[in-house]
C-alpha cells in the first residue's frame, strides 16, 4: 500500500474516479524514517517531515482539521475517527533544568529568573519546578529539538538578540605537549603530500566486521544516528577506506590521506578503552599530479619511509614483521618503541579491498599519539646553598 512515512502507493491514491477517501494522520519515530529513507534512496516531503520530528499530540486534531476543510469544499459526510496507538513508540514530554548561572556564564549575561522564565513561557515551554538558580521546564510535543539544556540557553539568547551578547576578549589555550605533538605531525605528513581528513567515531557492523572485529568485541551506541552507525570504531581503516572509496569514485585515483582521532575498544574486563592514534593510508601513482612525477607506484617501501620521517627520536623505534588480520601476510611490520609495541603498518589485505570494490595496492599505517611521544617527567634538581668560590690555576 505505502513505504510508512515517505510515500504512499500507486494503487492507493487518489484518482478522477475516486467516491471514498481514507485520512490518515500519523506520528513516526524520526530514527525509522530516517533510516528507511536512506535504504530506499527515496526523500520525499513527507520523509523530510518525519525524519525530523512531528508534533505527536497533534494527530487528532490535523484530521478533524483535514475532515472540516474537505466538507466545507464537497460537502461530504465523515465516519467517526479511528485510533491505533502504540504507546511504547509515543515519546514524553521531557523535562530540563536550566541553571540561571550557567546561563548568564555561557551568555556574559546578567539575566533575572523571572526575565528567562518569562521568555521560556512565550516559546510554549510550562515552568514545573523551580527553585534559587534552576528552572525546571516541560517541553511541548512540537519541540523535537529541545533535549538538553544548551538548547534552552540557545533559545534564550535569540530571544535576548545576538547583538545584545556583550562583546568579551578571546581566552588563549595554553599549548600542551600533545598540541605540539599534533601540530608537528600535521605539518611533516603535509610536507610528504598528505591531505588531512575527519571521518566519523560511528561506523556499519558489517564494515567493522570486515577488518576482523569479532561481534563480541564491538562496542554499540545505544541511540545510533543512523542505521549504519551502530558501532564505535576500533580502527581508523573503515573511515579510511570508505573516504578512498570515495574519491576513487570521483575519479582520483591516487591519494595520501592521514587521520588523528580515538578509536574505541573493550578490555577484559569489558570495560572500554579510548586511544588517541594516527592512521593513514596511500595508494596509487607517486607524483601523479605532478609535472615531474614518475609512473612508480606507491608500496609498502614508500610508507615506511614517511613514517620514518614522523616518528621522533627515530633511534627508539625499530620494525618487526608481524600479522595483522586485515593486511597482507607478507606484507607487514609492526612498530615497537623498545619492547612495546606502538602501532604497525603494511598493505591491505586484496580479499578486503575486492569486498569494498576498490582496485590497487593500498597501504595503511596507525600509531598510538600517546606511545610515541617523547613526554620527559621534568625533575627538579635542588641547587647548591653554599656561594660560589672562585679559584686560580696556574701552569707553567
Amino acid at each position: 500500500m505505502a513505504l510508512a512515512g515517505i510515500m504512499g502507493g500507486l494503487e492507493t491514491g487518489i484518482s478522477n474516479k475516486t467516491q471514498a477517501i481514507y485520512l490518515e494522520s500519523a506520528f513516526f519515530t524520526p530514527a525509522a524514517i530516517r533510516g528507511r529513507a536512506r535504504k530506499f534512496s527515496i526523500q520525499t516531503d513527507a520523509s523530510t517531515r518525519f525524519e525530523r520530528g512531528v508534533d505527536f499530540e497533534l494527530q487528532v486534531l490535523a484530521i478533524k482539521r483535514a475532515s472540516t476543510l474537505i466538507n466545507e469544499t464537497l460537502g461530504s459526510d465523515f465516519s467517526p475517527i479511528q485510533e491505533f496507538i502504540r504507546k511504547s513508540s509515543i515519546p514524553k514530554n521531557r523535562d530540563i533544568v536550566l541553571n540561571i548561572n550557567n546561563l548568564n556564564k555561557i551568555l556574559g549575561m546578567n539575566l533575572t529568573k523571572s526575565t528567562v522564565k518569562k521568555g521560556l513561557t512565550s516559546l510554549g515551554l510550562r515552568n514545573s519546578v523551580s527553585n534559587s538558580n534552576n528552572l525546571k521546564v516541560k517541553v511541548p510535543s512540537w519541540r523535537f529539538d529541545l533535549k538538553i539544556e544548551a538548547d534552552l540557553i540557545e533559545e534564550i539568547a535569540r530571544l535576548e538578540g545576538y547583538n545584545n551578547i556583550p562583546q568579551s576578549a578571546l581566552s588563549r589555550k595554553i599549548r600542551t605537549s600533545e598540541d605540539t605533538l599534533h601540530t608537528s605531525i600535521r605539518k611533516t605528513f603535509q610536507s610528504m603530500g598528505y591531505n588531512e581528513v575527519i571521518t566519523y567515531s560511528f561506523i556499519d557492523q558489517s564494515l567493522a566486521e570486515l577488518v576482523g572485529e569479532k561481534k563480541k568485541q564491538l562496542i554499540f551506541v545505544e541511540n545510533p544516528i543512523s542505521q549504519n552507525m551502530n558501532v564505535m570504531r576500533a580502527s581508523l581503516l573503515p573511515g579510511l577506506l570508505d573516504t578512498l572509496s570515495y574519491n576513487i569514485n570521483q575519479g582520483s585515483e591516487s591519494l595520501k590521506i592521514f587521520e588523528i582521532g580515538s578509536v574505541f575498544n573493550k578490555r577484559d574486563s569489558n570495560k572500554i578503552n579510548e586511544r588517541e592514534v594516527v592512521g593513514g593510508l596511500i595508494t596509487g601513482i607517486e607524483g601523479k599530479d605532478n609535472w615531474s612525477g614518475s609512473n612508480k607506484e606507491l608500496d609498502f617501501f614508500d610508507l615506511k619511509g614517511n613514517l620514518e620521517t614522523v616518528l621522533p627520536e627515530l633511534s627508539k623505534f625499530s620494525f618487526k614483521k608481524e600479522q595483522v588480520p586485515f593486511l597482507h601476510p607478507g606484507k607487514t611490520a609492526a612498530l615497537y618503541k623498545g619492547q612495546k609495541k606502538v602501532g604497525y603498518l603494511g598493505t591491505v589485505n586484496p580479499k578486503l579491498l575486492d569486498k569494498l570494490d576498490i582496485k590497487g595496492e593500498v597501504n595503511f599505517f596507525e600509531f598510538s599519539v600517546d606511545d610515541i611521544s617523547g613526554k620527559k617527567n621534568i625533575k627538579f634538581k635542588k641547587f647548591s646553598r653554599f656561594p660560589l668560590g672562585p679559584r686560580e690555576i696556574c701552569h707553567l
